[in-house]
């Protein structure tokens, strides 16, 4: 019996990753494999958050995370329809981490992303999380330019 080859695709649901959709859709036709979508939640805690009601706070999290699944079910539709099987991930950590885990959990055959593009003081101070998924991945990881 062989392994189910999976492709990881992370999406931060940009305009920059639809082109990396693509890609990863082309990926896992021509490997036939499963194509894994992920979006991860990351923990942000705004100053004036801090003086609302916890009662607020699990409302607000209730409604991203449905509206997160409501957007990874609409690019798993997209998938489906080109005859793809596909599996959707929601994770709640910081992006590069969180990237990372699931494509060792789920024992992925390659990671495609988007990336921004930044260069200069943008890319110093907000980073990639790209560059860092490069760095560490042990896996190939292609990313893809927005045009």
């Amino acid at each position: 019996m062989t392994a189910t080859r999976r492709i990881l695709f992370a999406s931060d649901f940009s305009p920059a990753s639809r082109p990396a959709f693509v890609k990863a859709m082309e990926l896992a036709q021509a490997l036939k494999a499963e194509l894994v979508i992920m979006h991860s939640l990351a923990p942000v805690v705004p100053a004036e958050a801090l003086y609302e009601p916890i009662a607020d706070w699990d409302a607000l999290a209730k409604k991203i995370q449905r509206s997160t699944q409501i957007e990874l079910d609409r690019l798993a539709s997209v998938a489906r329809r080109r005859r793809l099987r596909v599996q959707t991930v929601i994770a709640n950590g910081y992006a590069a981490e969180e990237i990372l885990r699931v494509a060792r959990a789920r024992k992925v055959y390659a990671i495609v992303m988007g990336t921004h593009g930044r260069t200069g003081m943008s890319r110093l101070l907000v980073g990639s999380v790209a560059t860092r998924v490069m760095a560490a991945a042990t896996c190939p990881v292609m990313t893809v330019r927005r045009k």
